[in-house]
């Protein structure tokens, strides 16, 4: 009895993580095919102080304290936070052990890349192009994907499958950053940069081998930017301070998620 319990213990915990074995073991060779964050950012209520900040720098967040129609990075901005979370998610990824990732910049000039991303954007149910474009940033070249959930779903499967091989990648990676940020009251309209990020790996069989929970409307494991500064929150002023806090933030956040992947591997 006491054998049938710890086994199913250890199944339960296997199959509660975020890595998909022994699928995962098969990845070599990926690339990041999609990585976005949105335009609009917001409120995800005060850092609970009980929880330590100083010492654990994150927060598992319950939902936005306030509507998504608050202050909209501007583009040069966003278009830089976003090329900085995808070097930064790169670099992170490659540090994973047995993974090689090819650089973005290779991948989105090819005929394959340029194909995908015209079928993504014709994908019945989803946003259109022009309404993506409006409410997400990513990299030049790449186009937003929006709601993930009706992206990578077993009917575009075979068009994820496709790329992968056309592009001789064991896997694919999608990314989707969340930017918020966290009232800080010690300073008059203060605030702190709050990040959550999420991802996907897919492989070339069709199967995720790697999968971390959604971020969106103030949910996901949060973390924070070290200090705070007065120009962020409902009168936004994106300065090179803003900017430095949420590339601070984006940097934990990629770096949480190389190290419960490396965990479990």
């Amino acid at each position: 009895m006491r054998k049938l319990f710890f086994g199913l213990l250890l199944l339960t915990n296997a199959c509660s993580g975020i890595v998909k074995k022994p699928d995962v073991f098969n990845i070599k060779k990926l690339a990041i095919v999609g990585i976005q964050t949105n335009q609009g950012i917001y409120s995800t209520g005060e850092i609970d102080r009980g929880f330590t900040f100083f010492s654990f720098p994150v927060f598992l967040g319950k939902g936005a304290v306030e509507p998504l129609m608050l202050p909209q990075i501007p583009a040069t901005g966003g278009f830089r936070l976003v090329d900085f979370g995808l070097n930064t998610f790169e670099e992170e990824l490659g540090k994973i052990r047995g993974w090689q990732v090819v650089p973005a910049i290779k991948v989105v000039g090819s005929p394959a890349y340029k194909e995908f991303s015209k079928t993504i954007q014709n994908i019945p149910g989803r946003s259109v192009a022009s309404e993506l474009i409006s409410n997400w940033y990513s990299p030049q070249g790449m186009t937003p994907i929006g709601d993930q959930n009706k992206v990578l779903k077993k009917d575009t499967m075979k068009e994820i499958q496709k790329i992968a091989s056309q592009l001789g990648l064991d896997a694919v990676v999608f990314v989707d950053m969340d930017l918020a940020y966290a009232p800080d009251h010690s300073i008059n309209m203060g605030a702190f940069a709050s990040v959550a990020s999420s991802l996907k790996v897919i492989a070339k069989t069709g199967a995720i081998v790697v999968s971390t929970p959604e971020v969106k409307n103030g949910s996901g494991e949060r973390y924070f930017s070290d200090t705070s500064s007065p120009g962020l929150g409902k009168q936004l002023v994106f300065n090179d301070e803003i900017e430095a806090m949420y590339k601070a933030a984006i940097q934990k956040s990629a770096a949480s998620l190389r190290e419960k992947i490396n965990k479990e591997l």
